[in-house]
């Protein structure tokens, strides 16, 4: 299901609270034998107005698949990095079988939808399990600053972005482009 309050575009008074959930089943013929498969997403974000011009967003999402099978191509495993996950890192540099990440943003409206914004995201990701040794998950951090402006056919944001690890280079531009038409 994919339940939103409101879908028009943000502003600097919009409080806006929207969350999704997607899960499916399936079976896998490999090693000789059928192998079940269950997969399930959960996602939800709030946009929350402050004072004036200023407003937060803050997002969490959860992706897991569940399966008997001992190795998975990448193309089977959750991707995450870059726009739409975890900032500062590639785009779909990491492949995990079970992913957890928040993004906050604190956004300045320069104008009625357009924003600057300062961001910091942070995730864990699991290649086998989800336990709690330090040993078995992969942490990643980025921050950074964006721009959000609207177009006559959607909204353009670009991002400057780093990741914790980084310790030379300039870091990253993300280009993002959201259509009414695109997955939130």
């Amino acid at each position: 299901f994919d339940l939103r309050r409101n879908a028009s575009p943000l502003r600097a008074t919009s409080r806006e609270v929207w969350m999704s959930m997607v899960t499916g089943t399936g079976v896998a013929n490999r090693e000789g034998s059928a192998k079940a498969r269950w997969s399930l997403e959960v996602g939800g974000a709030a946009h929350l107005p402050l004072i004036s011009r200023w407003a937060v967003m803050v997002a969490a999402t959860g992706k897991s698949l569940v399966t008997d099978e001992v190795m998975l191509v990448p193309a089977e495993l959750f991707r995450v990095g870059g726009q739409g996950s975890i900032r500062g890192y590639s785009d779909r540099e990491f492949a995990f079988r079970s992913v957890a990440f928040g993004q906050l943003e604190l956004l300045m409206y320069l104008g009625d939808q357009t924003s600057l914004y300062v961001f910091g995201d942070g995730g864990a990701g699991f290649t086998d399990k989800i336990t709690f040794h330090r040993s078995d998950r992969t942490v990643l951090l980025g921050y950074g600053v964006g721009i959000r402006a609207p177009t006559r056919i959607g909204t353009l944001s670009i991002e400057w972005a780093r990741n914790a690890k980084e310790t030379r280079g300039l870091g990253r531009i993300h280009f993002g482009f959201k259509t009414p038409l695109s997955a939130q």
